[in-house]
């Protein structure tokens, strides 16, 4: 009797144990469950908010265009010395519109492009934001071009002298505009692109674009940014 009484108890030991192992296990399942519904969650959300931004860009656009239509119809008076909407760019104007059918950029010398800020009535007001977040533009090599590769997507552009520009694309939850790349001034290219790695370690190139609200460059402009990437060793490998 002894005997069975012990046998029991084992058998009751090893059920309560794995009971425990049992529970254990459904919690575990549970947790791992929620956090892939945050995740999840978290992934929508941001979706959401470059869709968002997405469709704010190509409202500005319009309206942008409508602008320089309105201009190109009934004159401008920051322009009245000319006939259309110009920018000078050394001693010649060329003409920059973002009407249907007119390619944007100000073909130059030495047959370059260059790109120039659609929005210039918001520049003071973008140049004062970037300044009172600390923002400024970085390059390859310098100091804070690191963090700035490293806080996620940047903002790049292809200055008129050839130097590669960035920034980061959001500081404390504000969005920084692409003309503080160059304060204003016409590009050779810009867009956005995602990098990862360090100056340590190495540079390794995601993804990158010519989105830019502000210069519109041309998608044959690309190229000109990635060759600026890849004279600082950021290479862009295009997946299959």
């Amino acid at each position: 009797m002894a005997g069975e009484r012990k046998a029991q108890r084992e058998l009751a030991k090893r059920e309560r144990e794995q009971a425990r192992q049992r529970e254990k296990a459904r919690r575990a399942l549970a947790n791992d469950k929620k956090g892939l519904g945050d995740r999840t969650n978290e992934h929508i959300r941001y979706r959401n908010q470059v869709d968002n931004t997405r469709r704010d860009d190509r409202r500005k656009a319009e309206e942008r265009d409508s602008s320089f239509a309105n201009c190109l119809l009934n004159g401008c008076p920051e322009y009245a010395d000319h006939d259309h909407p110009t920018s000078a760019i050394g001693d010649t104007a060329h003409i920059f519109t973002g009407i249907a059918g007119i390619e944007y950029g100000l073909p130059v010398p030495g047959g370059r492009r260059l790109f120039p800020n659609q929005m210039p009535s918001s520049l003071q007001a973008e140049l004062g934001a970037a300044n009172s977040l600390g923002v400024k533009p970085v390059s390859p090599g310098s100091t804070g071009f690191d963090a700035a590769v490293g806080s996620g997507t940047v903002k790049w552009a292809v200055l008129d002298d050839g130097t590669l520009v960035v920034v980061p694309k959001h500081v404390r939850g504000t969005e920084v505009s692409h003309s503080v790349l160059s304060r204003g001034a016409p590009v050779r290219a810009a867009g956005e692109a995602e990098i990862a790695g360090n100056a340590a370690s190495g540079y390794f190139g995601l993804e990158v674009s010519n989105h830019s609200g502000h210069f519109r460059p041309s998608p044959e402009s690309l190229e000109v940014g990635k060759q600026a990437f890849g004279k600082a060793g950021i290479h862009f490998v295009e997946l299959m």
